[in-house]
């Protein structure tokens, strides 16, 4: 059974770096495009650890990777394909960011800032709702 208190505190990190990241506005200096890409990576972490603790309270199959953790919700039914397609994208940017696979866009990074950080709540607010389910 989820822990809706493990999952809360987890789910409430990733809103504070959330909060972090949209204080930030569009990083215009390196400083800022630093701190944007770590509270990027630990609030992509964050909605995976949330997305293992349900996965693993509910004794289903084991993620092989970040995305996959994604794709294991989506299976049960815990997010729908659209939000899981978007979970994986932000998993393998995280990749990117953490294991440095290839060079990171600057402006792909301010992108994510004015765009996408909606895609980050929506999935906070996914995961809380599996608390219930």
């Amino acid at each position: 059974m989820v822990d809706p208190t493990r999952l809360r505190s987890i789910l409430d990190r990733v809103a504070a770096d959330i909060e972090r990241l949209e204080a930030l506005g569009t990083a215009e200096s390196e400083t800022d495009l630093d701190a944007a890409k770590y509270r990027l990576v630990t609030a992509i972490e964050g909605l995976a650890s949330a997305g293992r603790h349900v996965i693993g309270s509910r004794g289903l199959r084991g993620p092989e990777t970040y995305a996959d953790t994604f794709v294991v919700l989506a299976e049960v039914g815990c997010l729908d394909g659209e939000t899981s397609d978007v979970a994986q994208r932000m998993a393998r940017f995280r990749d990117l960011l953490v294991h440095g696979y290839a060079e990171i866009d600057d402006d792909q990074v301010r992108q994510i800032l004015r765009s996408h950080l909606g895609d980050l709540k929506r999935l906070v607010g996914a995961l809380a709702a599996t608390a219930t389910r």
